[in-house]
């Protein structure tokens, strides 16, 4: 069994969210998924991830500052184990989930981009030379 976790910003209903769905419905039978999302805002495609199988891990950005929120972003990847780390969307999502696997010795860690202007803060260029 292949523990896959997806990173990303939120569940809204939107293209990368509708595209990871698809994938989700249609995976190998022997990959195991769990989505990592930073928010709860509007409408969403939360049940439908469940009714695919999928483990959901709401970290929400918005209730923590940074430190505390990238500590229980890597805490709850960590409980998760995962084999391969894929991350959606420049800024907190793929900044922080690709930080987190790494630190965690994830060996197999992919980033897709699906935004033209991402949001990105000084920390995120920090960080970014790092775990590009």
């Amino acid at each position: 069994m292949v523990r896959c976790s997806f990173v990303i910003p939120s569940l809204d209903i939107g293209g990368a969210e509708h595209q990871l769905l698809n994938y989700v419905r249609h995976r190998p039978r022997d990959v195991q998924v769990d989505v990592f999302y930073m928010s709860e805002t509007g409408a969403n495609l939360a049940q439908k991830f469940k009714e695919a199988g999928v483990t959901l891990h709401l970290v929400n950005r918005l209730d923590k500052s940074l430190p505390h929120f990238v500590l229980a972003l890597y805490l709850s990847m960590k409980s998760a184990t995962p084999d391969v780390v894929c991350t959606f969307m420049h800024g907190t999502a793929g900044t922080f989930g690709r930080l987190c696997a790494f630190t965690l010795g994830v060996r197999r860690i992919y980033h897709s981009d699906r935004s033209v202007n991402p949001p990105v803060t000084y920390l995120h260029r920090v960080i970014r030379p790092v775990v590009d």
